[in-house]
């Protein structure tokens, strides 16, 4: 010890009660200084045989009786240089413990106000979502509803479990002629618009296929007419309820229409085939796809070798050809709608006479503006030309004698009024 005051030495290990007490003997305290833990820790114990709790009891309640009272703090100081202090007595724990609680406390409240801060967040977010997918939901249904009221078509949705109406739109309802309210909840079958015939198949053709397209039935009215349809049917699934869209496109009027269109053509092909001109339809590119009897009859050409043929190759003559065609071009570019034209030009026959015929040209144009054939009706000048110029020879040939005559000659109509006189009658009255 002397020699760690002194300096000669620079530590000492030793039991630190012993040290503390001779430093402070000395007045040499402060200037002794334990450094780091202690290498061995010495404790005192008594041995109590196994078993014998209430022994340990007694003694246990003895030593803590010992430790706090004042002899042991009279031994403690006079070895150690200080009292001993008991640090966690009971008010301390108690105020320890209160802390501890306070402490517990406000962590769990800040943690549950983080928990519900962050709910509340995930269920504002939720809400937001929700209500976005609420208004997506409403617009889409309010589109699909304005589709399907306003559809140009039949439209209806059946419970795939009954087949009652769930729902149908205003073309349905104008066509079936009955009230919407008569028909939501009732089967085709109680409404009597659909004959058994017809019922049974489309639910086998849906057993069968799973869906429908373009399937022809008829829809009876309330007043008993029958309206011919294509029907189309997709099942799906709403809500868990499985349902049947229904469209039906009705063809009645279009058939009807297709029917009088035809018999129109029909009518009109009977005349152009046996009307007594010459009859002839090219399409756009110029090729002959209709001739009627008096054109062949007149050509010598036979149906079957003239259709599909190019008609300027055939039958116009080849000094005139590319004019004639861009005759024709330029009438079918300046036409607007339903084109009409008339032209005059020669025509080759078979055996290479040439004929000339007077056109009248009806150009038809499909909806888009695009042409869909030229029709042309022709009538044969051929005849009346050689009538022209043999009357224009024989009028030559009486000018001649009437001028050359060595008679005077006049003409005058029946009032008296001279017309005409020849040169003669002017020598011979002297005005020559």
């Amino acid at each position: 010890f002397m020699a760690l005051i002194s300096g000669n030495i620079d530590a000492l290990v030793y039991p630190a009660p012993v040290i503390l007490k001779l430093a402070k003997q000395a007045g040499l305290e402060k200037k002794v200084k334990i450094i780091g833990a202690p290498l061995l820790e010495v404790r005192r114990a008594i041995a109590v045989r196994k078993g014998n709790r209430k022994l340990i009891e007694t003694l246990d309640a003895s030593a803590k009786s010992f430790v706090a009272s004042p002899e042991y703090q009279m031994v403690y100081q006079k070895w150690y240089g200080e009292t001993r202090q008991v640090y966690w007595t009971g008010s301390r724990v108690a105020g320890g413990a209160c802390v501890l609680l306070l402490v517990t406390f406000l962590l769990m409240f800040f943690w549950r106000y983080l928990s519900i801060a962050r709910l509340n967040r995930s269920l504002v977010a939720a809400m937001a979502d929700r209500d976005k997918a609420e208004e997506t939901i409403r617009l889409s249904e309010q589109k699909f509803l304005k589709a399907f009221q306003n559809a140009p078509c039949l439209m209806a949705i059946n419970s795939l479990k009954d087949g009652r109406f769930l729902e149908v739109n205003d073309i349905f309802i104008k066509t079936v002629g009955i009230d919407r309210e008569e028909i939501i909840g009732k089967t085709p079958e109680e409404l009597g618009i659909v004959s058994p015939e017809d019922r049974d198949s489309v639910v086998d053709k849906l057993k069968s296929f799973g869906h429908l397209k373009d399937y022809e039935l008829e829809l009876i009215r309330a007043d008993g007419m029958r309206r011919r349809c294509f029907y189309s049917a997709l099942p799906f699934a709403v809500g868990g309820s499985r349902q049947l869209l229904s469209v039906a496109s009705d063809t009645t009027d279009w058939e009807r229409m297709e029917l009088a269109f035809l018999e129109s053509e029909r009518k009109w092909r009977n005349i152009l085939v046996n009307t007594p001109q010459i009859g002839v339809s090219l399409d756009p590119e110029s090729r002959v796809v209709f001739v009627n009897n008096h054109f062949l009859r007149l050509t010598g050409w036979k149906e079957e070798e003239v259709i599909g043929r190019d008609w300027f190759d055939l039958f116009i003559p080849e000094e005139v050809r590319e004019s004639v065609r861009d005759v024709l071009r330029d009438v079918i570019a300046k036409s607007r709608g339903l084109g009409y034209n008339s032209y005059e030009n020669e025509i080759m026959t078979r055996d290479g006479e040439l004929k000339n015929i007077a056109w009248s040209n009806v150009i038809t144009r499909w909806p888009d503006g695009s042409v869909a054939d030229i029709t042309c009706l022709g009538v044969d000048l051929t005849e009346r030309h050689h009538a022209e110029i043999k009357l224009r020879d024989r009028e030559r040939k009486y000018r001649l004698l009437f001028e050359e005559s060595n008679d005077g000659i006049f003409l005058y109509i029946v009032d008296g009024t001279v017309v005409e006189v020849n040169s003669r009658v002017a020598e011979i009255l002297g005005y020559r």
